[in-house]
Parts: C-alpha cells; structure tokens; sequence
C-alpha cells in the first residue's frame, strides 16, 4: 500500500474531471466549489441568530414586563 498525504488520495479518486464537462457546467462547478464554504458559514450565522433569539426571548419578556406592569 502506498503511503502518501491523504488529500491527494481523495483528488486523485473522488474529485470529478470538470475539464470535461459542458464549460457552463464547469464554470458553475467551480463557483460551486469556491463558495461552499461561504454557504455554510452563512447558514451557521443564521442558525446562531435563531438560538440567541430563542435563548434572549424570555429575559426580554421578563424585562419589558417589568418596566412596563
């Protein structure tokens, strides 16, 4: 078995030859691939913003329910 660094391993066995695709195809393949990660980091922000909403939402109440009653 030959040893070498894992990420050429996966190059070389799962990533698609997009060189011989339709060039929309590999254009929107690339730009795929070089915004994933902003996808997730956005859908992570959002997931954090629900969970401070839900988390903030009973102290908020308890707040306006005292300064206002």
């Amino acid at each position: 078995m030959r040893r070498g660094n894992v990420s050429h391993w996966f190059h070389e066995h799962h990533v698609l030859p997009v060189t011989q695709w339709h060039p929309e195809v590999a254009e929107f393949v690339d730009l795929l691939r070089a915004t994933w990660v902003i996808i997730v980091l956005l859908l992570l922000g959002l997931m954090a913003l629900i969970t401070a909403v839900l988390i903030a939402w009973p102290a908020l109440s308890y707040l306006g329910a005292k300064l206002i009653g």
